[in-house]
């Protein structure tokens, strides 16, 4: 009798213990659809992702306050690829502790007052290479500007790529993002919202692969091959309207979930500072710290980013936009 008590006991020990591993791993099956192969110009599109990818991480590498040159070099470099596809761009600029950083704006030709969506990406990074954390998100977006640039004479929208997102600068009134925001609270600018592109790069197939904040696995995959969108409850229209148009694409698995603003793990990058004035925003991320394990390190590199899954997402949100946009 004791030894039955005690194998009840244990069994109920491994449920438990069960039951917080899927909350935190996940159990749903999930993933990219079976990748059909790629078109021509989603080939065109994947040849950009990654030669941006590798200037950024390579050839200009670390991108922070304390790498301030290459930050520069970055920001001359993103400011010179938008002015490439035929965007007007301005530079915004702030001072924080003696040193002038700036934000990359870049606008089509005649925007002429309508409401724009707000298309945006961080630059730096946290004291490594940061392929994936963040040139992936850069990348993606210069992508996305290239393939936008004949529909933005029709479509408003504006691309930032915003300055001191990470420490020690992030969650505070001198990350870019906060500037920017600033700026449109102190114009009264409207805007239809941002589409912020954080880390979207990092993909696997391996069982286990993909992490959560607790109790977020049960309603989510375990393997690491979908991309994600995480929106506040001011942004669940726009939430669900990038959704739709990505699904609509039939290429990639997207997942969402939509949460108070202060639901700590779900507010970080700069989506956070368009919550934090009451504007709509919605983060589009492969989840990174939760899923790649070379995030914030020396090994974050080109090598392991997954660029055909990068290339369908940038038509994908192509797609999400134009519809948007032209619904409007």
């Amino acid at each position: 009798m004791r030894m039955r008590g005690i194998l009840k006991h244990l069994l109920r020990l491994c449920a438990i213990v069960i039951v917080l591993f899927l909350g935190r791993y996940g159990w749903m099956p999930s993933g990219f659809l079976k990748k059909p192969a790629l078109t021509d110009a989603e080939k065109s599109t994947r040849e950009y992702l990654e030669k941006t990818v590798r200037i950024l991480s390579e050839d200009i590498g670390d991108r922070n306050a304390g790498s301030y040159r290459n930050l520069e070099r970055a920001k001359e470099y993103i400011a010179a690829e938008f002015s490439r596809f035929g965007y007007h761009v301005e530079m915004q600029y702030y001072a924080v502790e003696g040193k002038m950083y700036s934000n990359v704006i870049a606008r089509p030709l005649n925007l002429r007052g309508r409401v724009p969506l707000v298309i945006g990406a961080h630059y730096d990074t946290y004291s490594s290479p940061g392929a994936d954390d963040n040139a992936s998100g850069v990348a993606g977006m210069l992508a996305l500007a290239k393939l936008l640039y004949e529909k933005g004479k029709d479509l408003p929208f504006i691309f930032v790529a915003f300055v001191n997102e990470e420490p020690p600068f992030f969650e505070t009134e001198n990350m870019g993002s906060r500037a920017y925001v600033r700026r449109l609270k102190d114009e009264g600018a409207q805007i239809r919202g941002a589409v912020i592109l954080e880390s979207i790069g990092y993909y696997s197939k391996r069982l286990f692969s993909q992490r959560y904040l607790y109790f977020l696995g049960y309603f989510y995959p375990n393997r690491a091959d979908f991309i994600a969108l995480v929106g506040n409850f001011k942004s669940a229209s726009l939430t669900a309207d990038i959704k739709r148009g990505i699904a609509k694409y039939k290429k990639i698995s997207v997942r969402s979930v939509t949460v108070p603003d202060s639901f700590s793990g779900t507010n970080y990058s700069d989506h956070w500072s368009f919550w934090k004035d009451g504007y709509p925003a919605v983060m589009v991320t492969d989840t990174a710290f939760l899923r790649n394990p070379h995030y914030h390190k020396g090994s974050d590199l080109p090598s392991t980013l997954d660029y055909d899954a990068m290339a369908v997402l940038v038509h994908s949100l192509k797609n999400s936009v134009e519809s948007l946009l032209t619904a409007s």
